[in-house]
């Protein structure tokens, strides 16, 4: 489940990053360095949002944090298909920087906590790969895209698919309560052999 929404969901976020430029030049007197503040706004909110994620995760658990996450995360994003001035706008986007943290870091610290110690270096690095695998997806379809309906409206595309993208995981989540979230593995115990050798 994880895998299906990650790559889903790069797809969409690749898509968004590259047409707020565009929106920001379209929408806002051709001016470019509109963007410029547009991106550096989400920049803000993440450096406020990263002080929260383990404050959050201690409190309700890597996995729920990082399904919750990535359901907020497509919020902010809809939020941009309303006609805005730039300063609402990068309201938004503070507020889009703030809740990225929390998929982020949740989903890794899942995946090196639920990985035996032995397997933990090329599962991560094998992880990392596949997350990005279909990023370059979101640039190419978003020339034909903002041709062909807008800026505007195709970020509300990346927001819908960025939502029914992370569904699988968040839905999986919320039926498996009781799955918890393993500070440490028993397995690591168990293969000593194999984690000295790492």
């Amino acid at each position: 489940m994880l895998c299906v929404s990650t790559l889903t969901m790069e797809v969409f976020f690749t898509l968004f990053l590259t047409t707020l430029p565009v929106f920001a030049y379209s929408y806002y007197d051709q001016n470019a360095r509109i963007a410029g503040v547009f991106y550096a706004a989400m920049g803000a909110g993440a450096l406020l949002g990263m002080p929260v994620v383990p404050v959050v995760v201690r409190r309700f658990g890597a996995l729920q944090v990082g399904a919750a996450g990535f359901v907020l995360a497509s919020i902010p994003k809809l939020l941009l298909g309303i006609p805005l001035p730039a300063i609402g706008v990068a309201a938004v986007l503070v507020l889009q920087g703030f809740v990225a943290p929390l998929t982020g870091a949740p989903i890794f610290t899942i995946i090196t906590t639920r990985t035996p110690a032995a397997f933990r270096t090329k599962v991560l690095s094998a992880a990392v790969g596949l997350m990005f695998l279909t990023g370059p997806l979101g640039p190419v379809a978003a020339g034909p895209l903002i041709n062909a309906v807008g800026a505007r409206m195709v970020l509300v595309v990346a927001a819908v698919g960025y939502l029914v993208g992370s569904a699988p995981f968040a839905i999986y989540v919320a039926r498996n309560r009781s799955l918890g979230h393993p500070v440490a593995l028993a397995s690591d115990a168990e293969l000593p052999e194999a984690s000295s050798s790492v």
